[in-house]
């Protein structure tokens, strides 16, 4: 048994399918597209259910990537149970998606969630007589609580026939679907022949392919649909019907049949937002109000991650670092050369102990928090609140997301970039993020911060510094895309709808479990696959000889005149050169090379960092110069990659790499002249 979840964006689709499935489930790509699909399975009375879940979309008009795989997966798999999940609160709105998927599907559940919500807010549907209506099964479930998923399961594997409401578009249109649907009659058809007629009716290229793919026009007989499209728009035509004027009133008759069930099954005194939900968003999406919370809860989030990462790095360091005399040990007593044994202990694990101590403890704060944020459903009103900067740089308000999805992985916010529709706006977007700082680069950020901007002071100040470079970073990518979107990849923006959830409370033990495995550990597992062989190499080209001066060396020296002019050294560009696998290894790098005999010193603090920088001749200027090259230097390894994969072109690989490099150089050799000026 097959059951596909489709519903719109913010209904607890996902939840359901995660309440379902629990560990049972996988992730992927659709085939041929680059947007994400999860499956699993679900055990109801000893018999395994396999769960899809499709992309949320609002139709099945194939207007984006989401719209085209949901249309093609429930036109495809005709003997799958599609269970439509609406919202108590919005059900109206719901109702469109499901009132088109009922004419694109036979077997259809349809699954009201938040009822008790929605009850609570004087909000009473009646379920008989919606499911008299509709003629299909209506479920009432509470996603979150695991709440009457048997049942919803139970009226799924219902083998009886089930034949949906009909919608009725008027007696023209009808006369147009009974032209058509004579030749759409074909046992071995997979598609609904009804759907099908509309769809012909709308000359809906889409759903041509999705015929041609499935070979349905092939065993119809091209050449007969053809002509029962022209006799249907040659009736339609006779009586004053134009193309446009079909899709308008297909449109009309499924917006229509959605209000009169409405109001017939629904009895509301509200709109499903409290007056304190409704003043709450006027807060927080205000002019002023909205960007001055939006810095607020930056700086929430910063000082608690600053906080807490302080108690955490010093000891965890100490731990990993006192492992390095037992490895001596060992190493020794199996006859381990030297060079294999410093190269492998001082060089690849001193790195990984360093890369660990300074990343795991703001990882593992951050992003609990952050997702929490995500969870409550505040960060649709950021993406929101910056969609008219956005509009102003000739990009997409989806940008928004994109960029904050930039800020736990650069690699997560090109692959987000998918939302965007556009290719054009898409691009800008891929294009720009690496100027939002990731989580690999925050513990960077963080200590240089506290060492020669709030060095001693509060971690409030710590975090009202980082609040403004992120700010930095953030107005700098709108200024490359506004560049982007005037030159090289110029257009006119795309319009979108942002819908902003309810306010809901945050499931704290899943937002942990979920923060943890599935963003912390998966990051810190990239860092450490790439952090150990990086040490290993940085010790090699730190200790290996050419002639009288080491490998790296040359790097330095030849990078020696660039560094002076953006405010740094040549060891700095050299680290950021060698740290290109992962951000995280950068800071580590730099320490290492300023080591004597090349060797990363088994001490993780700030204190260490502060002393050892200031003895190399760092200045503030230093400092700040470093600081800014961290936020606007090239993407690591992992995101070209990903730009990559998903430009499918070396050009805008190339592109990636130099936009945010050259951005870096021209603003900290600007810094650096101004500060020599000034100081």
């Amino acid at each position: 048994m097959n059951i596909i979840l489709a519903g719109n964006p913010n209904v607890g689709k996902s939840t359901l399918f995660n309440a379902l499935t629990g560990l049972r489930q996988h992730t992927g790509n659709w085939s041929g597209k680059t947007v994400d699909c999860a499956s699993g399975t679900y055990l109801y009375d000893n018999r395994k259910i396999y769960i899809e879940d499709i992309p949320g979309c609002y139709s099945l008009k194939e207007r984006s990537n989401e719209e085209s795989i949901a249309r093609e997966a429930i036109c495809r798999c005709k003997k799958s149970c599609v269970t439509v999940v609406c919202d108590a609160h919005c059900l109206e709105r719901n109702l469109n998606l499901v009132l088109q998927v009922c004419e694109a599907a036979s077997n259809v559940v349809v699954a009201v969630n938040f009822v008790d919500e929605a009850e609570k807010k004087n909000i009473q549907i009646d379920f008989e007589q919606l499911e008299k209506i509709l003629k299909v099964p209506v479920v009432r479930i509470n996603a979150r609580k695991k709440r009457g998923l048997d049942d919803l399961v139970k009226r799924a594997m219902e083998e009886k026939v089930k034949k949906p409401l009909k919608i009725s578009y008027g007696k023209h249109i009808e006369k147009a679907i009974d032209i058509i649907l004579p030749v759409l009659k074909n046992d071995h058809l997979d598609i609904n022949p009804r759907y099908a007629a509309l769809r012909i009716l709308e000359n809906d290229m889409g759903f041509h392919r999705l015929m041609m793919q499935t070979g349905s026009e092939s065993k119809l007989g091209l050449m007969k649909l053809c002509s029962a499209q022209a006799k249907a728009m040659n009736y339609l035509h006779s009586v004053g019907i134009n193309k446009e004027d079909v899709r308008k009133k297909i449109a009309l008759g499924v917006a229509g049949c959605a209000q009169r069930i409405f109001k017939t099954c629904v009895k509301t005194k509200s709109s499903g937002f409290s007056k304190r939900e409704l003043f709450a968003d006027k807060i927080l999406t205000g002019k002023i109000t909205g960007f001055a919370l939006m810095a607020l809860m930056l700086g929430i989030v910063f000082y608690i991650t600053l906080k807490g990462s302080n108690y955490i790095c010093e000891p965890l360091s100490r731990l990993l670092f006192s492992f390095e005399k037992h490895l001596v040990s060992w190493t020794q007593n199996l006859g381990m050369p030297s060079f294999f044994r410093n190269m492998l202990i001082f060089g690849g694990y001193r790195v990984l102990a360093w890369v660990v101590s300074v990343m795991l403890p703001p990882m593992a704060i951050f992003f609990p928090l952050f997702t929490i944020l995500e969870d409550v459903g505040y960060l649709p009103r950021v993406a929101f609140n910056l969609d008219r900067a956005f509009k102003k740089c000739r990009a997409c308000g989806k940008q928004a997301l994109t960029t904050c999805m930039g800020f736990g992985c650069n690699a997560v916010g090109i692959t987000g970039a998918r939302i965007i529709d556009s290719p054009r706006e898409r691009l800008i977007a891929i294009l720009t993020n690496a100027f939002i700082p990731c989580n690999g680069r925050f513990p960077a950020l963080i200590c240089l911060i506290s060492v020669f901007l709030a060095s001693g002071k509060s971690e409030i100040e710590g975090a009202l510094w980082l609040i403004l470079f992120v700010g930095f970073g953030v107005i700098v990518s709108m200024v490359a895309s506004y560049i982007l979107s005037h030159t090289v990849l110029k257009g006119i923006p795309s319009s979108f709808a942002i819908e902003l959830p309810r306010f809901r409370k945050p499931q704290f033990g899943h937002i942990l479990v979920s923060s943890i495995f599935n963003r912390t550990l998966k990051v810190l597992y990239r860092a450490v696959i790439v952090s150990f062989p990086s040490g290993i190499i940085l010790w090699l080209v730190s200790n290996v000889r050419v002639g009288d001066d080491a490998l790296v060396s040359y790097i330095i020296s030849f990078l020696e005149p660039l560094g002076n002019l953006m405010g740094m050294d040549g060891v700095m560009l050299t680290a950021f050169l060698l740290g290109f696998a992962a951000n995280e290894t950068v800071l580590p790098i730099a320490l290492m090379l300023y080591s004597p005999g090349a060797v990363l010193v088994a001490d993780a603090t700030v204190a260490y960092t502060a002393s050892h920088l200031a003895s190399n001749g760092w200045t503030l200027t230093t400092g700040i110069c470093a600081i800014l090259f961290f936020i606007m230097h090239w993407p690591c390894a992992t995101s070209l990659l990903t730009v990559k994969k998903e430009t499918g072109s070396m050009k805008w690989t190339f592109l990636a790499f130099a936009l945010p490099t050259l951005f870096g150089i021209a603003v900290c050799s600007a810094v650096n002249l101004v500060c020599g000026l000034m100081l």
